[in-house]
């Protein structure tokens, strides 16, 4: 293929897609505004929501935590390492 002949497909298609692209983003973004106008009136409702179900997941995790180290038998602390210890000689 020549380097004209290409350089004018890529142009077209570049402009064509570059424009489909621009204009599909701005009705996503005219109907996210139009959809955030409507939330706003329960912005308060929607955060204290999202509280009580951060507060949840973490209840939730701790107590499996917690059951699967009284299931296991041993209480899930922080261990550090033992240094080794040296070889005997004999």
């Amino acid at each position: 293929m020549r380097i004209p002949i290409f350089l004018v497909g890529t142009a077209a298609a570049s402009l064509i897609w570059a424009t489909l692209f621009a204009m599909v983003g701005w009705l996503f973004g005219e109907t996210a505004l139009l959809v955030l106008g409507h939330i706003r009136r329960y912005d308060d409702m929607i955060a204290g929501l999202l509280v009580v179900g951060v507060v949840l997941v973490f209840v939730v995790l701790v107590r499996r935590r917690r059951n699967s180290a009284l299931l296991a038998g041993t209480e899930q602390t922080p261990t550090t390492p033992r240094p080794s210890e040296p070889e005997s000689e004999v």
